[in-house]
C-alpha cells in the first residue's frame, strides 16, 4: 500500500517575533541552502528572496500578516549531502494556519520530527485571548465549560469570528509580543474567577436542598 509522510502537519496557534523568523530562516537555510522567503501585509509584499535581504526587509515592518517558506524541487536537487530528501517543503504562518507541508520518503521521519522539534522552538506561544477566540470559532470552547461559562465568554469575544483580529498565527515585528507571565497570570485570574462562580452555584444549591428538606444551618438556635 502507499505509504508517506503526513502531508500537512499543523503547528498549532502561535505568535512570531523578528528573533523567531531569523531562527526559523536559520535553521531552514542551513538544511537547504537555496529556499526563498516570503511576506506580505496589509499593503506590502516581500516574494522569492534570499535570507539576508529577507530578514533586512522585514525588519523595517510594524507586523506581518503572512510568512512563508519555500523550498522547491529544484532547491532540493542542489541541496547539500547532509541535507535529507525532502523533495518539496512549505511553511505557512497567517491568520488562517500555521503549517508545514512536505513531500518527502517515509525513510526521512526521524529527521522530519527533529526538523519539527527544531522549528517549534522559534515558536512562541499564543496569547489567551487569541487562544480562546480560536476555540470559540472553532466551536471547542462549548466542550470545555458550562453553558453559563460559554455565554460570558461569547460577550467578551464579540468579534472572535474576525481572524484579523484574533489572527490563529500572530507576526509582530516592532511590537513587544505577548509577556507569558502575564499571560499566565491572565490564565489564573480566569480559572480563579471560573471556579469562584461554580462554588457560588454549588452553594446556592446546596443552600436551596437544606431549606427544602428543612435542614437548619444556624448552629446557634
Amino acid at each position: 500500500m502507499p505509504i508517506r509522510i503526513k502531508p500537512k502537519i499543523d503547528l498549532g496557534p502561535c505568535v512570531l517575533t523578528l528573533k523567531s523568523i531569523e531562527g526559523i530562516t536559520e535553521l531552514v537555510s542551513n538544511e537547504f541552502p537555496h529556499a526563498t522567503f516570503c511576506a506580505n501585509d496589509y499593503i506590502w509584499e516581500i516574494f522569492d528572496e534570499k535570507r539576508i535581504p529577507f530578514i533586512q526587509e522585514i525588519s523595517r515592518r510594524q507586523k506581518l500578516d503572512e510568512f512563508l517558506v519555500i523550498v522547491k524541487l529544484s532547491d532540493a536537487n542542489t541541496r547539500s549531502k547532509k541535507a535529507p530528501r525532502v523533495e518539496e517543503m512549505k511553511i505557512v504562518f497567517n491568520k488562517e494556519e500555521a503549517t508545514v507541508t512536505c513531500n518527502a520518503h517515509p525513510n526521512q521521519e526521524n529527521w522530519i520530527e527533529h526538523f519539527l522539534t527544531d522549528l517549534k522552538k522559534h515558536i512562541l506561544s499564543p496569547s489567551l485571548s487569541q487562544r480562546m477566540a480560536i476555540l470559540y470559532r472553532t466551536g471547542n470552547i462549548s466542550t470545555l465549560f458550562p453553558a453559563f461559562i460559554v455565554s460570558l465568554t461569547t460577550i467578551s469575544l464579540d468579534g472572535a469570528t474576525d481572524s484579523t483580529k484574533y489572527p490563529y498565527s500572530r507576526i509582530v515585528i516592532k511590537e513587544n509580543p505577548p509577556n507569558p507571565f502575564v499571560e499566565n497570570i491572565k490564565a489564573n485570574m480566569v480559572s480563579n474567577v471560573i471556579w469562584v462562580l461554580i462554588g457560588a452555584i454549588l452553594l446556592l444549591i446546596t443552600q436551596w436542598i437544606f431549606r427544602t428538606y428543612g435542614v437548619d444551618l444556624n448552629p446557634f438556635n
